[in-house]
């Protein structure tokens, strides 16, 4: 599964599923054709649980380490170029051919993008400009989360009341582990995906905070054992595959 085009995350883990992944179709009517096939017909997969995520409350662009002081941070944010939005954006040919480049080579130059992709300079730049700005691509720089002091990652699946669903996901985006939060159609009602220290701060999260929400019926965790894909890029350990 991690050598699709469409796997921003594939790991293997422990608990109801041997592997777990965070796909993403090129278009909304490709994702049945996605999971029930391309998904579904590789060679020893049993089977399967699709959840559609729905809303985001956090994700690994928004994962802070907390080292720095407010002023910092705001000064950081300042020096941050506006972004128009992508309402209403279109994208030719051209303009998914660099951003699929951007994606896999973010310090690519619009020279290179050029060269590569045999388009004019100007081209090149005019198009990686108005990806910029329109926050298609946002550049940032992932580190595996065992480097900076977070090995153990896990997956959270919480079967919620209905009431209770958008008030806990909202929370929960702001904790400091959190990588990547969504409420979704599927089985469970939310799925937080955290980074910790160790077991103990594993545990914190779930008798401290999680006890402390009124509303959830069910969780169920699994532990990642081994990251394969992370950003649509192959891992082997904290490198680059």
């Amino acid at each position: 599964m991690s050598v699709l085009p469409e796997a921003e995350f594939v790991a293997i883990t422990s608990g109801q599923a041997d592997v777990y992944g965070v796909l993403q179709p090129a278009a909304r009517d490709q994702t049945a054709e996605l999971i029930t096939e391309r998904v579904g017909g590789i060679p020893g997969i049993v089977s399967t649980r699709a959840d559609i995520a729905l809303r985001s409350y956090a994700s690994a662009a928004t994962w802070r380490l907390g080292r720095l002081t407010p002023e910092q941070e705001a000064r950081l944010r300042a020096e941050s170029p506006a972004v128009q939005g992508v309402a209403g954006v279109r994208l030719g040919d051209d303009e998914l051919r660099v951003a699929r480049m951007m994606q896999q080579d973010g310090r690519a130059s619009a020279a290179d993008i050029a060269r590569r992709l045999e388009l004019s300079q100007s081209t090149a730049y005019r198009i990686t400009q108005y990806l910029l700005e329109h926050g298609i691509v946002t550049p940032r720089v992932e580190i595996e989360p065992a480097v900076l002091g977070f090995p153990l990652e896990a997956v959270i699946s919480l079967t919620t009341e209905l009431r209770s669903i958008t008030g806990i996901a909202t929370e929960l985006g702001r904790h400091p582990t959190a990588r990547f939060v969504s409420t979704v159609a599927g089985t469970p009602s939310a799925i937080y995906y955290g980074a910790f220290r160790d077991e103990e701060h594993l545990a914190n999260l779930l008798t401290g905070d999680l006890a402390s929400f009124d509303g959830i019926k069910a969780v169920h965790i699994s532990a990642v054992l081994r990251v394969l894909t992370r950003s649509w890029l192959p891992r082997d350990g904290v490198r680059l595959a």
